[in-house]
């Protein structure tokens, strides 16, 4: 009987031991969960007080429709009426221009224009150039990149490079 009394307090000693820290794990993941829930909240207070607004670097009007290029922390973006969507050389970015006009091609119905980005250390120069297609009032952003040249926004594009788009 001694040995069975012995078994049992070694028993309950080990359930409250157990119990303890089952108690201290919830209340440890309860202060867990009350700090994660204020995180999104700090996260999102913290990017919107970090990031600076887009800067315009350029704009034209083409076929009676206004683009907008913008600086978005670095990251490239046209913007039309409807849209805004990241292009992929990176800011600032420019639209080619040749003799100080837009510089397009016309391919049937469709209108090419190219946008320089991925600067260099040269002024409105850069390592990337992508197209942009203009049919009846629709964008559609070329998926294909001009690299490996240094392409200048001012001095436009040759036919070649065009073709990419």
């Amino acid at each position: 009987m001694a040995s069975c009394l012995k078994n049992t307090a070694a028993t309950v000693a080990s359930v409250l031991l157990l119990s303890a820290c089952i108690d201290s794990q919830d209340s440890t993941s309860d202060e867990d969960a009350g700090l994660s829930a204020n995180k999104p909240q700090q996260q999102t207070q913290q990017a919107t007080a970090i990031q600076p607004p887009a800067v315009q670097t350029d704009i034209v009007n083409i076929d009676g429709i206004e683009l907008e290029l913008l600086d978005n922390g670095g990251g490239c973006q046209l913007k039309d009426s409807s849209q805004t969507r990241y292009l992929k050389p990176m800011a600032p970015c420019y639209f080619v221009r040749q003799a100080g006009s837009l510089q397009s091609i016309k391919n049937g119905s469709t209108t090419v224009i190219a946008v320089v980005g991925t600067p260099v250390n040269k002024q409105k120069c850069g390592q990337e150039v992508q197209g942009l297609l203009i049919n009846n009032g629709s964008i559609e952003i070329s998926e294909n990149l001009g690299q490996g040249s240094i392409f200048c926004a001012d001095k436009g594009l040759d036919g070649f490079t065009f073709s990419l788009f």
